[in-house]
Order: C-alpha cells, then structure tokens, then sequence
C-alpha cells in the first residue's frame, strides 16, 4: 500500500483533524506520526472510511505549541514521509480561549444501508471550512462519533461549499446482532442539533441467515437448541433474553457469514453447549445501568470463563454507589467470554484482538468516564475500594493510582511498580501485606496493570501507550514518565487493594521482554 497525499482539514481548539489517500483500503488501522517544524509531537490512529483508501485522523495538539509562532506541520507513516496540504498554521492562546456560541448545521440523515452504514450530509453555513462532527446515537443513547468531512458531488453541484460534507459510519456490531428494530440518530456534537430525519434499522441479515440454517440438518439442530434455551431463560427474566438474543444474533451473524463462503459451521458447535454449561454453572445478575458514569471498568478477560465471573461479581459487591460502565475486553483468550453478557447484564462486551498494549489504547478510546479502572479476571477488589477514587477525580496533579495487590493469604504481588537502572520492579513482593512499610501512601514510577486507575485525560494528553512495546506494564510506565514530565505524578494507595485469586503466565516471549526492557532502560537513563 502506497501513501498517495493527505490534508489538514481543520484545527478546532487543541485538535487537529485531517485524512490520507492510500492506494489501497489497508485491512487495519494504521499508526500516523505527526511533527511540527520536523519535531515529532506524537501518534494516532488512522481508520478507513467505509473500506474506502481515505483514512480520517484526529491529534490533540500539546498547549505549549499554541505560541503564537508559526508552525508547518507534516506526517510520516512507518517512517515515510507523507505530503500534507493546509500544513502551515500560526497558533495562538485564541485557538484555547472558548468559541462564541456556533450556529447549528444543515444537512441530512439520509439512509442506512443493508449492511449497517449510516450515511447523509451536514455543513455549517456561516463556517464552511469547518467540518461538523457528528455524535451517533442508537435508540437515544452514544454509540461513537464522525466527521462529515468526505466529499459529495450532489451536494457540492447543489452550491453548498466545496462538497465536502459527506459522513458515512458503521452501525456498531452489537447493534447489526439485534433481532429488533433500532432508531439511528445523528446529533452536532457542537451544539446538540439533531439531523432530521431519525432513520429506523432493521438487521435483514438476521433472518437471512434463519433461513440458511432450514437447509443444512446440522445447522437446524443448532438453532432448534439455542431457541429452546431462549425458552428455558425467558420465564426467569425478559432482561436474560434480551441479552441471550444479543448472543443468538451473534451467532446468526457469523453462521451467514460461513454459509455465503461456503464453509462447513463446525466451529460454531459450541454456542448451545457452552451458553448452557455457563447458565446452569454461574448465577445471574446485572450491574446497574450508568447513562453518565464516573468510572470505567476494563476487565481483561483472560483465563477460564470462572475467574472473568468471580471478578465481575466482586465488582458487583463491592461498587457500591459509584455510577460505572463495565467493559469486557475480550482478546479471543476465552471462547466463553462472548457469552457472558447473557448471564452478567448491562456490560459493554469488545472484541479487541491485537497486542495487550494496542487493546489498552483501543479500550481507552471506548470508555467514556473519566477515571480508567484496569483490572483483569481472577483479581478481586477488597470492599470499599470505590472510595479511594473520589479524592483522586478530585486531584488533578495525580495521572494514575497504584493498588496494593495481594494473595488471599495476605502476601503482597505488588504495592506498584520503581524504575530503577532500567528495571521495572514490583514493591514490596514477597512481604507481608500487614507490614508498616506499605501501609502509607508513597509516589511510585507505575502501577500494575492488573488492578490500578488512570485519569483518562492524563491518558489521551500523551497520545496513549506506545505501541512499540510488547507488554502492558513498560508501556504504562513509559507513558507516566511522560506524565510525570507534564506535572502529572503517580500514587500508591495502600486502601486499594486488589486480591488475586489466578496467576497467568507471562503473554510475551523472551525475546519481546529483552526488547521493552532495552527501551525502558533507555527511558530510564534520559530521565535520570
């Protein structure tokens, strides 16, 4: 794939927007670089419109650039440097100050197609050159953003601006899997105007794929099962069957998938099986629904489907009050972790594959509180632990909270993480967890993964983790580093406390971990 020209489109406040043109639609999004006056100022991703070669990205540009000198951007993917138009930009304090109140956009809603993409228009008449951002909503609730930024003959041959106000955003997965019909709504993320017109959706692939299972014997006998487990849950709790429907549509989906391609549905032998082992094995229950939260939970749903279960439920205990979304982060490491959402209720579910590092920037892009809760199955937080969190919102010198993770027989894994020479090293493993030493808060490097809390604007400030590295604790150590140089430190706070009841084995070879140990040895003597 050859990386053709790319454009600035705007910068609005501290963010920077704009595209490339590939040759091809690259199967993945891809890693951008940006750099003011040949300075590299950090990384993005860029995503594919609609599997066209147009990548769109968004960069929020650091406060101190805003200097009033004049700064000519560029870009440069896997080292290539890319040509940008518009590239030269004088930034002043004016781009931070806060707009005078904007005039609401005209355009349109205008379908949605059989595959699940919402497409129509919108443009702000008084401000041409700038491109609306739109907010997605599915039955009246957020379901992720876009920029009417891609450009549209009609609408251009109709007079308005240079055209180029064309949106086109997919429905997300959970949303195609639903056996109902769902209202669409596209609404200025500027000033809350709603498009008209609010468009209904309905998933024909759904029926479709019914269809295709009455010709194959085997595949009748699958959805013959799943339906008599529909059956079974819906006398106990109509909020069970929507959720085991979410599941079954799931299903549908992909047994389409696999019938058009002419592939045997042998993998998908383990829906009714395991969907039933987990219903007669785990209790139910739901969290509470949180429309506004203040934390979000990303759960990392390694190991068997009991440890990804006993951590939810210690959540469930131990929350309390605290209004939190719960994230499954699902790598494809448990086969049951699809299924789960039909027995544990009102969790998010994301299939995340990649690197630990990428799903971690790909799951802090999804949340939408403003405080980050790691946690991966088979830890299970000590109560009370959601009240370490309010004074933390509330400081904004602190970019992450540190937990003291124990065994269940009190031996401390780690009170948070010191770089020291290079190395990356758990406090206070080994000791007692009673012991005075780590039963006072102290600042620390990082924190471990597995259970800790991050500010998110601390996260997106530095551009996320750095996908170089192979495993999670380097990366965040390196991206608090670069926290700590902005005014943002880490703290240990010994009343977090997780408790771990699995053990896994490391996830990066021997190999990667000589690497991020080389790199983190090298931030440790530039910081030093």
């Amino acid at each position: 794939m050859a990386i053709l020209e790319g454009r600035i489109e705007t910068i609005s406040g501290r963010v920077m927007s704009g595209w490339i043109n590939a040759d091809t639609a690259p199967a993945h999004p891809l890693n951008i670089e940006l750099l003011d006056n040949g300075l590299l100022l950090g990384a993005t991703l860029m995503a594919s419109l609609d599997g066209t070669p147009v990548l769109s990205f968004e960069f929020l540009l650091p406060r101190a650039i805003f200097d009033g000198a004049a700064h000519e951007f560029s870009a440069r993917v896997d080292g290539i440097a890319i040509p940008l138009a518009n590239a030269a930009h004088t930034l002043t304090a004016e781009f931070l100050a806060e707009p005078p109140p904007a005039t609401p956009p005209i355009g349109w809603l205008e379908m949605i197609s059989e595959k699940g993409w919402v497409q129509g228009w919108a443009w702000y008449p008084d401000r041409p050159e700038e491109r609306v951002e739109l907010e997605m909503l599915v039955d009246g609730a957020p379901a992720g953003t876009t920029i009417a930024m891609r450009l549209r003959e009609d609408v251009l041959n109709a007079g308005y601006g240079d055209g180029k106000y064309g949106f086109s955003w997919p429905l997300p997965y959970q949303v195609l899997a639903q056996p109902r019909d769902v209202t669409i709504t596209a609404r200025d993320k500027k000033t809350g105007y709603v498009l008209p017109e609010p468009r209904l959706f309905r998933r024909r692939v759904v029926v479709d794929a019914m269809r295709k299972i009455d010709d194959l014997e085997d595949q009748l006998r699958l959805l013959t099962a799943t339906l008599d487990g529909v059956e079974r849950r819906a006398a106990a709790s109509n909020a069970g069957t929507a959720e085991l429907f979410k599941t079954v549509g799931d299903f549908f989906t992909q047994l389409a998938s696999l019938a058009e391609a002419g592939e045997p549905p042998s993998s998908l032998r383990l829906l009714k099986s395991a969907a039933d082992e987990l219903a007669t094995t785990y209790p139910p229950f739901a969290f509470r629904p949180a429309p506004e939260p203040e934390i979000s939970i990303l759960l990392e749903a390694t190991g068997p489907a009991s440890a990804i279960y006993e951590t939810l439920h210690a959540l469930f205990e131990t929350i309390g009050d605290m209004p939190a979304e719960i994230i499954l982060l699902d790598s494809g490491a448990c086969e049951e972790a699809p299924l789960l959402p039909a027995i544990v209720q009102n969790i998010r579910y994301a299939r995340l594959p990649g690197s630990p590092v990428a799903r971690a920037n790909d799951a802090a892009r999804l949340a939408a509180a403003p405080l980050l809760v790691f946690i991966t199955a088979g830890i299970s937080p000590a109560a009370y632990w959601t009240d370490e969190l309010s004074p933390f919102s509330a400081d904004p010198a602190l970019a992450a909270l540190a937990a003291r993770i124990t065994t269940a027989e009190g031996t401390i894994i780690s009170a948070g993480m010191d770089l020291t020479d290079g190395d990356l090293l758990p406090r206070g493993e080994g000791f007692l967890s009673a012991d005075p030493a780590f039963n006072v808060p102290s600042p620390v490097s990082a924190p471990d993964p597995s259970f800790c809390a991050i500010r998110r604007a601390a996260w997106l400030s530095q551009n996320g983790l750095d996908e170089d590295f192979s495993s999670l604790p380097p990366a965040l150590a390196e991206l608090l580093v670069r926290a700590k140089t902005a005014g943002a430190s880490t703290l240990y706070s010994p009343p977090l406390i997780g408790i771990a009841h699995l053990v896994l084995p490391p996830t990066t070879s021997p190999e990667a971990s000589r690497l991020d140990q080389s790199k983190l040895r090298a931030l440790s003597e530039a910081s030093a």
